[in-house]
């Protein structure tokens, strides 16, 4: 095994080990909201994780903020509670020079918060919507969002430029919640999976459809490139997991075929390995030969 992505790993163990690390009383009285004495609950993990770049430190979405912890061995800890989102936070993303991380919450909005600083810039503030995925561009330039709006159901994905905070395309083509984004790593293409069974692909740069992957017979959770970008795999955890040749557009399920029920996947950076989440599993496969490498059970209740 030549990579082994560790963030998986750890997220695992965070999710044992969550309990605060800081004294009830410190946590109690921190950072409270104007007019309030003291805080009962630590909250909840509402959405996904997110390691900076440098792997050092892990943001987890909460129900009360947005948790920060610094997860060097032998220097774990608790270091920071984010606030400003006022439900649920979501999703998070890290952008490729770890200076933003961003979050999307159940109160409909995006936020950008400087990492050094701490500055917080709303991207966006929508109403009657929640933000349900987002994900940054390898070369930091974009995000793009997912969006589910409760009023009158819709569901769009959203493109923004990350330098001028502008919008620059919506896509609003799936019919049910959207459930993954990734970005080709050249930026140039974006897939987008939803529960309505289809992934389409977009160009970045002019917002044209290019195509739709509709083999799928159940909801999609996972779309992810190859960290060359030769391979989209695309994943239905009650149906089968694809992996699609992103020049021929034909796809392959040989590598995945032994593996069992998939939930989600991801790459480690050179490609060698995939993670595979199997709920109380996770699976080191090689990404070349679809041999399994290692095991890991996840010992939570």
């Amino acid at each position: 095994m030549k990579t082994t992505p560790l963030y998986i790993l750890i997220s695992i163990i965070l999710i044992a080990i969550f309990p605060p690390l800081v004294s009830s009383q410190e946590y109690n009285t921190w950072e409270l909201p104007e007019g309030a004495i003291a805080r009962l609950g630590k909250g909840e993990i509402t959405g996904n994780v997110a390691f900076s770049p440098d792997g050092n430190r892990l943001a987890v979405a909460g129900s009360i903020g947005i948790w920060i912890y610094d997860v060097r061995p032998d220097k774990e800890t608790e270091l920071e509670l984010i606030t400003g989102h006022t439900l649920d936070v979501t999703t998070l993303a890290y952008s490729p020079d770890g200076s933003i991380l961003a979050s999307g919450s159940r109160d409909g909005s995006i936020r950008l918060w400087d990492t050094i600083t701490g500055k917080q810039i709303i991207l966006y503030k929508g109403e009657w919507e929640e933000v349900i995925t987002l994900v940054i561009s390898t070369d930091g330039k974009m995000l793009a969002s997912g969006h589910h709006h409760w009023f009158n159901n819709a569901h769009q994905v959203r493109l923004w430029n990350l330098q001028t905070k502008e919008l620059i395309t919506t896509i609003d083509d799936h019919t049910s919640n959207i459930s993954s984004l990734a970005f080709s790593p050249d930026g140039k293409t974006l897939a987008t999976g939803s529960r309505d069974k289809t992934v389409r692909i977009w160009d970045t740069q002019t917002g044209e459809h290019k195509s739709t992957l509709v083999d799928h017979k159940m909801p999609i959770s996972t779309v992810v490139y190859s960290p060359d970008g030769k391979t989209l795999t695309t994943v239905s955890p009650r149906d089968t997991v694809l992996q699609w040749d992103t020049e021929t557009g034909t796809y392959d399920t040989s590598l995945f075929k032994r593996i069992g029920q998939i939930h989600s996947l991801t790459f480690s950076p050179d490609g060698s390995t995939i993670a595979i989440d199997q709920i109380n599993y996770v699976k080191l496969i090689n990404s070349e030969t679809g041999k399994l490498e290692t095991v890991f059970r996840c010992k939570c209740k």
